[in-house]
C-alpha cells in the first residue's frame, strides 16, 4: 500500500485506540501522546515512516530465494486485491 493510505489508516486506528483506551493483545494501550513522537521506538507512525521502504525489496529477495521455493507468495496492490484474495481461499494453509 501507498504510505499515505498505510498513514492514514495507522493514524485512525491509532487515535481510536489511545481514545478508547483499549488493551492491545500484550495488554499495553496505546497513548496520544506516542501518536506526535518522532522516536520510531515508540511511536507506531515514525516507525511506519522510518520502514515502509525496507520491504518491497525484502519480500522481491524471498520470493526468488530458492529455500522458499516450496512457497506460494500472494501479491497484493490494494485492499481490493486482498479481499479477492481472502474470498477465493488461496491464502489457507492445510
Amino acid at each position: 500500500m501507498s504510505p499515505p493510505r498505510v498513514l492514514i489508516r495507522l493514524c485512525l486506528r491509532s487515535l481510536r485506540r489511545s481514545v478508547g483506551r483499549t488493551t492491545l493483545w500484550n495488554g499495553n494501550q496505546e497513548r496520544l501522546q506516542d501518536l506526535c513522537s518522532l522516536d520510531p521506538e515508540g511511536s507506531m507512525l515514525a516507525w511506519a515512516l522510518e520502514t515502509h521502504g525496507r520491504y518491497p525489496a525484502r519480500f522481491e529477495t524471498m520470493c526468488h530465494d530458492p529455500a522458499l521455493s516450496h512457497a506460494t507468495f500472494q501479491r497484493s496492490k490494494g485492499p481490493r486485491n486482498v479481499v479477492r484474495l481472502v474470498r477465493s481461499g488461496h491464502h489457507v494453509f492445510e
